[in-house]
């Protein structure tokens, strides 16, 4: 795992971020703080395995945005394979899976 990967990473969570405030009207500042707080990898991992999805995800899911996801994220998008686990990208995949991502087929 390079530190160009990781830092990479951490600036396309802070487009998503970008793109939920404009979404959804509103700021991300708590995902902003916990990214500077735990890093990237660790925030999308704590809200990969939290027991519950978090509330902007019940928004997009609402929205049918279910792309805009850190899950989303971590499952589509190749590049990221090394900064994850086979569990972690399963745990992505299963919460997408559980709440009707209609391209989850694809996975």
């Amino acid at each position: 795992m390079t530190a160009d990967l990781q830092s990479r990473y951490c600036h396309r969570l802070l487009r998503l971020a970008d793109e939920l405030h404009t979404l959804l009207g509103q700021p991300s500042a708590a995902f902003l703080s916990t990214i500077r707080e735990t890093g990237a990898i660790a925030t999308s991992k704590r809200l990969i395995h939290s027991e519950a999805p978090s509330s902007t995800f019940h928004d997009l899911s609402e929205r049918q945005r279910l792309d805009l996801t850190v899950e989303a994220v971590v499952v589509t998008e190749r590049e990221w394979d090394p900064l994850f686990r086979h569990r972690d990208r399963d745990a992505a995949e299963t919460r997408l899976r559980d709440h009707g991502w209609p391209y989850a087929e694809t996975f």
